[in-house]
């Protein structure tokens, strides 16, 4: 046996292979590093819009115009009689919902007046005809020089409810007088013209109308004469001290 040792190996070096120094090896870290970074924002962020729409989904659908517009008007009217479109309360609570062109929000500070105003109409007529002058079909209403609503508008109309006949509001837009004396109304007044908090005086004088207001009132609201239906000269004035 040959006592020569075993060969080294020997360490080949190609001579296309990269030398790699420490700047090169820091750029290849901060590269890996700024794509990991990259990764982990991507899957935050999805994440976080996956949350949103989770807790979305959570609250439900928003609530629709007529659910809000139940949800103002039911301290004021009967819930059953505003669902019930046979009642006064009914027709005016569909009529601000569906028909009123001037398409009030149920946030509107005169959201509760409007429908206030259109539940008179609907409660002292007994169809859209009945009002001798400015009911909801009457286009001549305000056009007669001298007359007495001349420049107003019919009620129902797109026009403020501060402009339909024989209404006054103060600067702020609210009803304080409404005066619709003889004009042919026909029924009664509603409860909910209490929601009219700014009303000082209610002249429905020669008109067949009787008077559904509750005797249970707030203390502020006093009935001043009585009614006395059919009569020429008969008188109905609310007024609020």
């Amino acid at each position: 046996e040959s006592d020569t040792p075993p060969p080294r190996h020997k360490t080949l070096t190609n001579s296309s292979s990269q030398t790699f120094t420490p700047q090169s090896n820091m750029n290849t870290f901060t590269t890996i590093l700024s794509t990991l970074f990259f990764v982990l924002f991507q899957q935050a962020t999805a994440f976080a819009h996956e949350s949103v729409s989770s807790s979305s989904s959570d609250e439900g659908p928003a609530p629709t115009r007529r659910e809000l517009f139940t949800e103002i008007l039911s301290p004021i009217s009967p819930l059953d009689k505003l669902l019930d479109p046979m009642t006064p309360q009914g027709k005016a609570f569909n009529w601000i919902i569906d028909e009123d062109e001037r398409v009030v929000g149920p946030n509107d500070p005169v959201a509760v007046q409007r429908y206030s105003m259109a539940l008179l109409y609907f409660g002292t007529s007994a169809g859209r005809h009945t009002w001798t002058q400015c009911g909801a079909t009457d286009e001549n209403c305000g056009l007669l020089l001298s007359d007495r609503f001349e420049g107003q508008s019919n009620y129902l109309s797109a026009d403020s409810e501060c402009d339909w006949a024989g209404s006054t509001c103060d600067e702020e837009g609210f009803i304080v007088k409404i005066e619709l004396g003889s004009n042919g109304l026909k029924g009664t007044i509603p409860t909910e013209v209490r929601s009219l908090p700014f009303l000082t005086e209610l002249d429905l004088a020669g008109n067949r109308v009787s008077e559904e207001l509750s005797k249970e009132q707030d203390s502020t609201t006093q009935v001043v004469s009585d009614m006395i239906i059919g009569r020429a000269r008969s008188l109905l004035r609310h007024r609020v001290f």
